[in-house]
C-alpha cells in the first residue's frame, strides 16, 4: 500500500491521493505548493466536464444535426399520414355528396312522375265526365228523334186512313237526314210512307 509523504500513513490503493491529503493531520491538511495533486477518477469519469462523453460530443458535432434531421423526418411522416387521412375523408365525403345528388335527382324525377300521373289521372277523369255528358246528350237527342219519328209516322198513318194524297219526297229527305238508332220507329216510318205511296 502506498504511504503518505506527509504523515507516513498508508492508504488503500488505488484510493485518491487528494482525499488522503485533505484528511492528513500533518500541517492541518495543507499541501505544499510544489506537491502535485492527483485528480480523482470522478473528475475524469464519464460524467465529468472533460469525460469521454463530453469528448465524444465534441468529436461528433454532427450528432445534434442528425437528431434534428430525424425529428424533421418524423414530423414529415406524421404530416403525410394526416394528409393522407384527410384526402381519404375528402374522397369519402365527395362520394357521399354524389350519392346524395343522385338520390335527390331520382327523388325529383319520381316526384315529377307522380305529378304527371296525377295530371293524367285528372285529365282522364275530365274526359270521362265529358264523355258521360256527351253520351247523355246523345241519348236525349235520340229520344227526341225517336219521338219525332213516332209522331210523324202517326200523322202519316192518319193521312193514309183519310185517303189524303201528299208528296212523300220531303219526308224521304227528312228520313235520310235524321239519325234513327231504333229500328222499330224507323221501320214504322218506312211503312207509313209506303202506305201513302200505295
Amino acid at each position: 500500500m502506498p504511504e503518505c509523504a506527509h504523515c507516513g500513513e498508508e492508504y488503500p490503493a488505488p484510493g485518491p491521493y487528494k482525499s488522503h491529503v485533505l484528511t492528513c493531520a500533518n500541517e492541518n491538511g495543507a499541501v505544499p505548493a510544489d506537491e502535485p495533486i492527483e485528480e480523482s477518477d470522478a473528475q475524469s469519469g464519464p460524467e465529468g466536464a472533460s469525460g469521454p462523453r463530453a469528448r465524444a460530443s465534441e468529436s461528433n458535432p454532427g450528432t445534434e444535426a442528425e437528431a434534428g434531421g430525424t425529428i424533421d423526418q418524423q414530423v414529415e411522416r406524421v404530416v403525410d399520414d394526416r394528409l393522407e387521412t384527410l384526402e381519404d375523408d375528402l374522397e369519402q365525403l365527395s362520394d357521399d355528396i354524389d350519392e346524395l345528388e343522385n338520390f335527390a335527382t331520382i327523388s325529383l324525377g319520381e316526384r315529377r312522375l307522380d305529378q304527371a300521373e296525377a295530371n293524367l289521372s285528372e285529365f282522364s277523369q275530365s274526359l270521362t265526365e265529358l264523355s258521360e255528358r256527351a253520351l247523355e246528350q246523345v241519348n236525349n237527342l235520340e229520344s227526341r228523334l225517336e219521338f219525332q219519328t213516332v209522331v210523324l209516322a202517326t200523322a202519316l198513318d192518319a193521312l193514309a186512313d183519310a185517303d189524303v194524297d201528299i208528296d212523300t219526297e220531303p219526308i224521304r229527305a227528312y228520313q235520310q237526314e235524321q239519325i234513327v238508332t231504333e229500328q222499330s220507329p224507323s221501320q214504322r216510318l218506312e211503312d207509313a210512307i209506303e202506305n201513302l205511296e200505295s
